[in-house]
């Protein structure tokens, strides 16, 4: 039983004070809870109960951060008798990568996310002191879900979350922890090679910071009402949603990013369940934003208002339970794999969702709205309008997405009558970018007209005839303008049908009627600042995407050469197969794939473009780098990164399709490699064979260069041969350099060398082993006795006992209690004085009886037994084997002919013009909400 088992080198006292903090931090959220409701109630003890839900916050944010400090120091100390620690780091990660493996999974993500709920309560506590009691009930009992889901406690069959200081030994079933020293026989996993790029350190944390800013809205609004406070909220709320909308835009942003840097589909977004999951709470935000300036203008809309902010939040936890119930895994790159949280998750939301409900059922009828309706041409009309079309778009959005949810309800509910109820399952679009772009073209639409429109009214519009006159010249001049522009777009971006010709000019009026707006007057408006940057961005946005959409072009496109060997016809049109160091013609460009290079997990293969134009001049060229990403193990290509030329005008993106399938994995390499029909040929260094088309010659054996694909380690044995390999016709010569390694004492490897200009491949025999680990009997002994420090001359080399050593070294000595072993160091030099080896025997006294180790070095061919040591006169003695050589030695060199090549790539190259348009206005949306933010703090100190 491993309970009974005394474990070598475990850390465990980090990991049991992590627990306790993260048991005192879900008590003290509980806590501070409830005396903030009480502060609410017991109108007598409001202060007292208030310090204590105060305090008690901040003794559960400090226990939060020292638990996130320990479990960091551990992954930073590779700690891998913790699982989380094992199941996301490596030795070999970087350390800026340390952060993504903190937060990939999910007792991570819920620590960060937890964490920045600590840091913008602490901070609204400090800003916002007025409105502490009533809304940080709400963010403690925020805290109380969110600190459970890694509290980790079992209370019989009921597990409370999971612990990241759960010990790998606790999580894992294996004969390695019947080990004491286990730690020392195990490594890392690794950190997901996707997740290894910089976004996935920056987006991430942003992305939590948003998700966690929008829990404040709710909190503030459903608080204040709760507290009977109806009204006076609407002002913190919205600069709060002002910056929840803010942060969590330049999250989700990031991840387009990551998607276009990272990810091969070959754009920024795809309409993934994640994407669609973090795009829905902003949406709802963003309608919340504008009902609460209508409320704030013209005092209505409250209930509406807190309606959205509590929905926004409700989508949050709704996007979480997407993302980790494992119901996406199969159709999202991003979405974790099933943790058994999920009847977790459906409280955390169940619970928000009644007390929602119960704030608005209990409180609404006190909440102050207007019976009248409002006018057509006033502002808050269109500003309604624009929230519910924001709100149609998350549902269309919304149901989509949860289809994997509704078909597990139907299967639930199967399960419960008893019957098989799958015929009622709905199945997810298999082209989900044309299914969603069919619906929200139209909400996109309307939004355009709509924000381009509402900016001229005014909130309560009772004069609008007398405005009419100005409001119809501004719009005259936009839509003006706005028509040969929309024109011009259109044929650029090439869009055909209705819908395209009313995005492309929606876009065009929504983005001159808000300039127009901005210089009503002839001046700029500072005050109108915010709105039109974030509606001009969003009409630029539109016009991004449609030009990167509809105007991307393939040019890795040669369909004369790829409809030879490729017979689906997307593929020929779509893709090009490079040789290595052969040219290659593709639309108006030639690529040449001239180098590869292995960094870390990532192999990047070098590609030269040149722009031809059609005189057939250079006109222009560019490098760029597509990569493949190995599993961290190495056994198979898992993914492929992009490589971008940025341009003002367009990018032209570059990516991975294909690899040759020994490339792709591992196991098909090994299953290619036992086909080949290898000959093998046993000749002496000098010798030449004669091939079918070509000659080898063994140059010679090979102790100081190997393949360029093994690194040698400490306790390797290793030999390479050198075999030239002459085609006579081409002329064209290459040096082979297969490898043999024998590790451990045990493992035999090969380094097979692979000519692809030759179609050739090299392998030494299984002789060679023979070579490298000689028997006995195949060796020359000869007695030597030495004393320390002593040198003996054993042509052609001296030999020197340099030292003894207790503590063994060698890998075929393995203690047992009792042992008395020593170890010698004997110096092998040439008659240069040049070390040549070092041999290290071991003589070993076991139950009263000598044994001895032999130590074998190929280099010298000298193998040495440790016999004897006289304790009276220091003398030890020696037996020392070698292997004799001479130029009739032969060895076995195996050569297989017409090998397939495997220096190719097969490479998708796509131009999107105009693709900048798309992340200048989007970050101009985005950066709207902060301008906002900035002019309502100037004018509150004005």
């Amino acid at each position: 039983m491993t309970e009974n088992i005394d474990y070598i080198g475990e850390l465990l006292w980090p990991g049991e004070v992590g627990h306790y903090l993260i048991i005192t931090a879900f008590v003290a959220a509980l806590v501070s809870a409830i005396a903030y409701v009480l502060s609410n109630s017991d109108r007598d003890n409001h202060d007292s109960w208030k310090k204590i839900g105060r305090y008690s916050f901040y003794v559960h944010g400090v226990t939060i951060i020292a638990a996130i400090v320990i479990l960091f120091s551990l992954m930073l100390n590779h700690r891998y008798e913790y699982n989380y620690v094992w199941a996301h780091v490596s030795d070999d990660l970087p350390f800026k990568y340390m952060f993504s493996a903190f937060w990939e999974d999910q007792e991570g993500s819920f620590l960060l996310w937890t964490f920045w709920q600590v840091i913008i309560s602490v901070v609204f506590i400090k800003v916002s002191s007025r409105w502490e009691a009533s809304t940080m009930w709400i963010m403690a009992l925020i805290q109380v879900f969110l600190s459970s889901m890694v509290l980790g406690l079992v209370i019989g069959d009921l597990q409370i979350g999971s612990s990241p200081f759960n010990l790998l030994r606790e999580e894992n079933a294996s004969d390695v922890f019947a080990t004491a020293n286990y730690l020392e026989l195990i490594q890392g996993r690794g950190l997901n090679p996707l997740l290894q790029n910089y976004w996935m350190v920056i987006h991430p944390p942003t992305l939590f910071l948003g998700f966690a800013l929008t829990s404040i809205p709710f909190a503030i609004s459903g608080g204040a009402i709760a507290t009977r406070q109806y009204t006076k909220w609407v002002n913190p709320a919205l600069k709060w949603g002002l910056w929840a909308a803010g942060i969590l835009g330049v999250g989700i942003l990031m991840g387009g990013a990551w998607a276009y840097e990272a990810l091969s589909f070959g754009g920024y977004w795809a309409w993934d369940p994640v994407e669609n999951s973090s795009l829905v709470p902003w949406l709802i935000l963003v309608a919340a934003i504008h009902t609460n300036v209508i409320a704030k203008s013209v005092r209505r809309s409250y209930k509406m208002t807190y309606g959205m902010y509590a929905l926004a939040f409700i989508m949050v936890l709704y996007s979480t339970f997407l993302t980790r119930s494992g119901l996406t895994a199969e159709s999202s790159a991003h979405a974790f794999t099933s943790s058994g949280m999920e009847a977790q998750l459906l409280a955390f939301i169940l619970f928000f969702i009644g007390l929602g409900l119960w704030i608005f059922y209990t409180r609404g009828k006190f909440i102050p709205s207007s019976k009248e309706d409002e006018p057509f041409w006033s502002r808050e009309f269109w500003m309604y309008l624009g929230s519910f079309v924001l709100i149609l778009s998350t549902i269309l959005i919304t149901f989509t997405t949860s289809i994997p949810v509704f078909n597990k309800i139907i299967d639930f509910f199967g399960s419960i009558a008893g019957q098989d109820l799958s015929s009622w399952h709905r199945t997810t679009p298999l082209d989900p970018i044309a299914h969603y772009n069919r619906y929200q073209l139209w909400i996109a639409v309307l939004i355009g007209l709509m924000a381009g429109t509402a900016q001229f009214l005014r909130y309560r519009e009772k004069n609008y005839k007398k405005r009419f006159r100005k409001i119809g010249r501004d719009l005259l001049i936009s839509l003006a303008i706005s028509i040969p522009l929309a024109w011009i777009g259109l044929k650029w971006v090439g869009g055909q049908g209705l819908g395209y010709v009313l995005l492309i000019f929606a876009a065009t009026y929504g983005f001159m009627t808000n300039i127009v707006y901005l210089f009503s007057g002839f001046k700029p408006n500072a005050k109108k600042l915010g709105s039109v940057v974030s509606h001009a961005g969003f009409a630029i946005m539109i016009w991004g995407v449609m030009a990167s959409g509809l105007q991307k072009t393939y040019i890795s496109t040669n369909p004369f050469v790829m409809r030879e060997l490729v017979q689906d016809e997307t593929m020929a049109n779509q893709n090009i197969l490079l040789y290595k160091d052969i040219p290659m013609r593709m639309s108006n460009y030639e690529a040449l794939y001239y180098k590869d290079t292995l960094v870390r997990n990532e192999r990047l293969y070098s590609i030269r473009f040149t722009e031809i134009d059609q005189k057939g001049n250079r006109v222009d060229s560019f490098e760029l780098s597509p990569s493949s990403v190995y599993a961290n193990d190495f056994s198979e290509v898992v993914s492929f990164n992009p490589s971008t030329d940025r341009r003002i005008e367009k990018d032209i993106f570059t990516s991975i399709s294909a690899l040759p399938p020994e490339v792709m994995n591992v196991s098909e390499a090994q299953k290619r490699e036992k086909e080949l029909p290898y000959e093998e040929y046993d000749i002496p260094i000098g010798d030449t064979i004669y091939l079918r088309d070509q000659v080898a010659v063994l140059k010679g054996v090979n102790f100081d260069s190997y393949h360029q694909d093994y690194t040698p380690e400490d306790s390797d044995i290793a030999v390479s041969a050198d075999v030239l390999l002459i085609n006579p016709e081409s002329n064209f010569t290459f040096l082979a350099k297969p490898t043999m390694v024998i590790k451990d004492h045990r493992f035999v490897v090969h380094y097979p060398a692979k000519s692809n200009k030759n179609r050739a491949k090299v392998r030494l025999g299984e002789g060679f082993v023979n070579f490298l680990y000689p028997k006995d009997e195949d060796l020359d002994y000869h007695k030597l006795i030495l004393e320390k420090g002593q040198t003996v001359s054993f042509d052609p080399y001296t030999i020197t006992l340099s030292g003894l050593e207790k503590e063994i070294t060698h890998p075929e000595y393995e203690a047992e209690e009792g042992d008395i072993a020593v170890q010698a160091i004997l110096q092998v030099h040439n008659k240069s004085g040049i070390l040549v080896d070092v041999l290290e025997p071991v003589f070993v006294i076991r139950q009263n009886q000598p044994n001895f180790i032999r130590d074998f070095k190929p280099r010298s061919g000298l193998a040495a037994n440790f016999i004897k040591i006289d304790p009276g006169t220091g003398k030890m003695e020696f037996m020392i084997g070698e292997r004799t050589q001479d130029a009739s030695d032969r060895f076995p060199i195996r050569i297989a002919e017409d090998v397939s090549r495997s220096d190719f790539i097969v490479l998708e190259a796509i131009v999107f013009p105009g693709i900048n348009l798309f992340w200048l206005g989007s970050s101009l949306m985005m950066a709207g909400f902060f301008i906002s933010i900035y002019l309502r703090r100037r004018r509150k100190r004005a």
